[in-house]
């Protein structure tokens, strides 16, 4: 049996994973999936593991060593918003493969600012950038972020009204069509599910099941990266600054679902939680530098 790293495109012969997983904790045993004979070759399964310097790393169970690379040589796709996280994404992405593009979806969202901010940043960064039209999603799925007469809240029970139905499943799916007529078999996108706001899409089990659904129904070897899963905003906070894009997700990103860019409006969901994660990593940070 091949044990094969995806992240690093080494191999070995050897069927122990003991000393990997010392350096790797096991996080998704859920993420294991099973596939036919025929097919082994190129979608065998997963294991995942997750280290808090390097985010996300899966190996897979080869027959054989056909489909080695070099994530360093691969090109990938970050679903991206303008926003904390996928920023971070952004500057994770591009640390880690040859070639980065950007895909942001304009599905009608009332902060149309982050389509401008996240072309912006595109063209600083130099990364080629798609803006693609979703605005059926906001025919299909009012809420929130996409109606003005609808209050930002979250009762008792229930998902917030910012929660848009299909939103990360479409917007996956149209980034894999994407990836898939440029190259790309990596698509990074920012969803987490330790801060998070009880989004069904945000959630590990969600995104290894699309992984698998993808690769399967166009026949193609997608990745889709996920560096933010595990972690919560101050964490988040704290990897944009070991990639030396802290000041700039600080200053040139927008979160706020009022449109307003840096800290935000201090008052909706989303900039309550940007500001607790800049707090709490700025506090241990300040710890640090004291002692």
């Amino acid at each position: 049996m091949y044990l094969f790293d995806r992240a690093s495109g080494r191999g070995s012969r050897t069927p122990s994973i003991k000393n990997y997983a010392e350096r790797w904790p096991l996080r998704a045993a859920s993420s294991f999936f099973a596939f036919g004979a025929r097919r082994v070759h190129r979608f065998a399964p997963f294991l995942w593991f997750f280290n808090e310097d390097e985010g996300f790393r899966a190996i897979s169970f080869f027959s054989s060593k056909r489909g080695r690379c070099s994530v360093k040589q691969e090109k990938a796709v970050v679903v991206f918003s303008g926003g904390q996280d996928s920023t971070t994404c952004l500057f994770w992405a591009m640390k880690r493969f040859a070639e980065v593009e950007a895909v942001t979806f304009n599905y009608g969202q009332r902060h149309k600012q982050e389509l401008e901010c996240a072309a912006a940043i595109a063209k600083e960064l130099n990364i080629r950038h798609h803006i693609l039209d979703m605005s059926l999603l906001n025919q299909l799925a009012p809420n929130a972020l996409t109606r003005d007469d609808i209050a930002i809240e979250q009762k008792e029970g229930q998902l917030p009204t910012t929660f848009v139905d299909g939103r990360n499943l479409l917007f996956l799916t149209f980034a894999a069509v994407l990836a898939k007529q440029i190259g790309a078999k990596h698509i990074v996108t920012g969803v987490c599910e330790t801060d998070f706001s009880g989004y069904p899409d945000c959630r590990d089990v969600f995104v290894k099941s699309l992984n698998v659904t993808l690769n399967l129904s166009m026949d193609y070897p997608f990745v889709i990266d996920t560096p933010l899963m595990w972690l919560n905003k101050a964490e988040t906070w704290e990897l944009a600054d070991r990639l030396g894009a802290f000041d700039f997700v600080r200053e040139r990103t927008l979160t706020c679902y009022n449109g307003v860019m840096a800290d935000g409006c201090g008052q909706c969901p989303a900039c309550l939680l940007r500001q607790k994660g800049l707090d709490e990593y700025l506090a241990v940070r300040r710890q640090g530098e004291i002692s």
